[in-house]
């Protein structure tokens, strides 16, 4: 079977959520698929498997400038190219397609991938112009099936959607952390909590702050490591301040795997304190590497997470730093850290992979030579 992805989300994202999705996705796919992958440029970190192509469509230095010219030839040679590979299945990388206004004539089975709906949830400050859930429609329209990555997510699209259910099948995400091939953590001479993601305001952040600096006043040696996002605006140091935190807090941006092992196995507890995620890689990476995690109990959440983890109301800081506080008994971490390796277990990308087979196999009416 042949799959071509677009590859859009490399150009928007270095190495996030998508990007990793798509990453661990393709190169656990069964040697009996031959992946193809589209890309304006060659990514930075791409996915590997034995039967990927990789083409690159670019319009050329002098015409790169040009932004409506440069579309118009990438959108075709784009489809010149998913004509010339005649694929058994599309699916896109993202919402939007580098085919743009000729996706109509692709006759090509096509698979698209929701991950979350925080578009919808948070449209003042994630969409205020309403493009993302434009294009979010317009690819919904196309799709001969839809992946959803947790059961939260399929419950809100069907919420937010007038879609047929049987369109929909839900494929939880990996995680290619090891706790068995985690490198050993760095002598660590005061302990400390990791926060990891951006810091948009559905991540919960600023009452996450208020709750450590609750949690401070009782364990005065706990220091904080947020990995993931940018420099701390002028208003988180404002809160920072006012909170008496910023000699306790360090924000290191983005780490590598390595690094983030590191990070992950040596701290007491990863907090994940979002309001709304639609799945939460985080929750699985800190399970891997051995790591207690405390986080919300609202949307996909609890269902990553099982019992493995400790549960928080997010819109409560003493529900949340109580919750930190529990952390620190030797025996409730010890607990969890066991549950959690246990917990991890039940998801792959190997998992992931197969199950997307599923789908392809049925948009495209074939089947693996092996099955």
């Amino acid at each position: 079977m042949r799959v071509l992805y677009d590859g859009v989300i490399y150009r928007i994202q270095h190495y996030g959520g998508v990007v990793r999705y798509f990453n661990g996705l393709i190169h656990n796919l069964p040697e009996s698929i031959h992946p193809t992958l589209l890309a304006t440029s060659p990514p930075s970190i791409g996915p590997t498997h034995p039967n990927l192509k990789t083409h690159i469509e670019s319009c050329g230095p002098l015409l790169w400038p040009i932004k409506p010219l440069r579309k118009q030839i990438i959108a075709r040679r784009t489809f010149q190219r998913l004509e010339s590979e005649k694929p058994d299945v599309f699916h896109p990388t993202y919402y939007y397609s580098s085919l743009r206004h000729l996706f109509q004539q692709v006759k090509v089975p096509t698979v698209v991938t929701v991950y979350d709906l925080i578009h919808e949830r948070f449209p003042a400050q994630m969409d205020p112009k309403g493009k993302q859930r434009a294009l979010k429609i317009a690819a919904l329209k196309r799709a001969d099936a839809i992946i959803c990555i947790s059961h939260s997510t399929k419950r809100d699209l069907l919420n937010y959607y007038s879609i047929a259910e049987e369109k929909l099948q839900v494929v939880h995400l990996g995680c290619d952390f090891d706790v068995a091939t985690s490198p050993p953590q760095p002598n660590q001479i005061r302990p400390y909590l990791l926060y990891v993601g951006g810091r948009d305001s559905y991540k919960n952040f600023n009452r996450f702050l208020s709750a450590f600096a609750s949690l401070r006043r009782k364990n005065a040696d706990v220091l904080l490591r947020c990995i993931g996002g940018k420099p701390f605006s002028p208003d988180e140091k404002k809160i920072l301040a006012q909170l008496d935190l910023e000699p306790y807090i360090s924000n290191e941006g983005f780490l590598d795997d390595f690094a983030m092992k590191q990070a992950y196995s040596g701290a007491i507890a990863l907090v994940y304190p979002s309001l709304y995620e639609g799945f939460g890689i985080p929750i699985l990476e800190a399970m891997h590497c051995g790591t207690a995690v405390i986080t919300s109990n609202q949307a996909s959440m609890p269902e990553v997470a099982g019992d493995a983890a400790i549960l928080f109301d997010p819109y409560s800081v003493e529900s949340m730093a109580a919750s930190m506080e529990r952390i620190f008994d030797s025996e409730t971490r010890g607990i969890h850290v066991t549950a959690g390796l246990q917990r991890a277990s039940h998801f792959s990308w190997s998992k992931a992979a197969a199950e997307s087979v599923k789908v392809y196999e049925a948009v495209s009416g074939l089947k693996r030579a092996a099955a």
